[in-house]
């Protein structure tokens, strides 16, 4: 899981210095149910300005 993480983080980082389509964050859901619940927390955060 590490990795993947890593590799998460890279890709989000390269996505956002581009620039070209917004502004990216990655959020990991175990569980179908817990994607809404990490879809609505991204909302919120973008809301916020805090990505």
């Amino acid at each position: 899981m590490a990795r993947s993480r890593a590799a998460a983080e890279r890709w989000v980082k390269a996505v956002n210095a581009d620039g070209q389509y917004g502004r990216w964050q990655y959020g990991i859901a175990r569980r179908p149910e817990e994607v809404i619940e990490r879809l609505d927390a991204a909302l919120e955060t973008g809301r916020k300005g805090s990505l």
